[in-house]
């Protein structure tokens, strides 16, 4: 029976996945900084306590990975299916990344912090972002449906779209602006 590889407080940079083989394993306390994991297989693989920085996660595969207390910095995470990761602990947050397109459906994101990240077309759809920070994110098109942003802050984020007849609000913050666009599908005229 082999064991999978255990990786402790390493630092890893400036590597391409794609082309060096990928360890399947468990990474605590490391630190990834412009390395590369587009469209990279992270299947079964642990990330405790990790941060990455300037990396790209881009179409990477995330079935049965996991993320423990990981932190995101200027990273893409571009069409990533978030809800097929290992729900158990899972903790992130991310500064200043590009989110478009990845889905986090379902899973329970209480107290997760987005600053100044990108949501365009994001699936927040039947998730938990009760105490969420979303922080100066562009939310074009992220869609909202039986999602709880009960005491989420949305106050600095911009083009919010969502049906609040569909969505537990209950104590979230907005922005004079963003709580206009939730009168949005009423088609009223505001002036």
């Amino acid at each position: 029976m082999t064991t999978s590889p255990y990786f402790t407080d390493e630092v890893f940079e400036n590597i391409d996945f794609r082309t060096k083989p990928f360890n399947t394993g468990e990474f605590d306390n490391c630190s990834f900084s412009k390395c590369i994991f587009s469209e990279v297989y992270l299947s079964n693989t642990q990330f405790v306590e990790c941060e990455f920085d300037n990396c790209d996660f881009s179409g990477a595969h995330l079935k049965n990975c996991s993320f423990k207390e990981v932190s995101f910095f200027q990273t893409k995470l571009i069409g990533l299916h978030f809800f097929e990761c290992l729900t158990f602990l899972l903790s992130f947050d991310f500064e200043e990344c590009n989110l478009s397109y990845s889905s986090f459906q379902n899973l329970d994101l209480k107290g997760t912090r987005f600053k100044k990240c990108n949501l365009e077309q994001t699936d927040f759809s039947d998730a938990n972002l009760s105490e969420a920070l979303l922080e100066n994110c562009g939310l074009k098109n992220a869609l909202f449906e039986n999602t709880n942003l009960e005491k989420a802050n949305l106050y600095s984020s911009y083009n919010i779209h969502m049906d609040p007849d569909k969505n537990k609000l209950k104590n979230a913050i907005f922005s004079t602006n963003g709580a206009l666009a939730l009168l949005s599908k009423h088609q009223i005229i505001i002036k």
